[in-house]
């Protein structure tokens, strides 16, 4: 019984060292975002745009691998004139946003370039 327990507990023990080794930088600093697309845990987070990047107007989707099903989906927008809710996948294959300012404004989900 004790055997299997202590087993059972470095077994854990190794799959949060792995898990953390993808998550986190050498530094300690969570790796969160500006990549095209991510796979963990039985989905996949892609984005059209390539990452974080408000001058392109994209796409991120989160999908379940099993099946392709995608279970989220959102497009670039603007927000107002000067800012645009930037779409992108994190690490950890989840999607996340942000707010980023266009000095030359907003049109149709991507900043304007000069």
């Amino acid at each position: 019984m004790k055997k299997g327990l202590i087993v059972g507990i470095i077994l854990v023990a190794l799959v949060v060292i792995v898990v953390a080794g993808f998550v986190w930088t050498p530094t300690g600093n969570v790796i969160e975002k500006d990549i095209a697309s991510a796979e963990l845990g039985g989905y996949l987070c892609e984005d059209t745009d390539g990452g974080s990047f408000e001058n392109v107007k994209g796409t991120t989707k989160r999908m379940r691998l099993s099946d392709g099903k995608v279970m989220l989906q959102r497009e670039d927008t603007c927000s107002g004139a000067f800012h645009v809710e930037e779409g992108f996948c994190k690490y950890t294959a989840r999607m996340d946003s942000e707010k980023k300012y266009c000095k030359n404004g907003c049109l149709d989900g991507a900043c304007v370039v000069e």
